[in-house]
């Protein structure tokens, strides 16, 4: 992804540790913006970020295929 100062700013992915994957927009090394989040239960968020966190439009899917918007 891409770097400002030394930390995550701008579109990149992320693997974390408890085995979620996100791919998306960072400010400041933190989720900020527009980006897809698979968590580790292979459920999907994908919209918007604030301040590292689901926040906005968005929609939530479920393996059981239910969807949150």
């Amino acid at each position: 992804g891409e770097f400002m100062m030394g930390r995550f700013h701008g579109h990149g992915s992320l693997f974390f540790p408890d085995g979620r994957e996100y791919t998306g927009d960072f400010r400041g090394n933190v989720l900020h913006g527009q980006g897809k989040l698979i968590y580790a239960d292979g459920s999907i968020f994908e919209g918007e970020f604030k301040d590292g966190k689901p926040h906005g439009d968005g929609i939530r899917r479920y393996l059981n295929g239910s969807l949150v918007e």
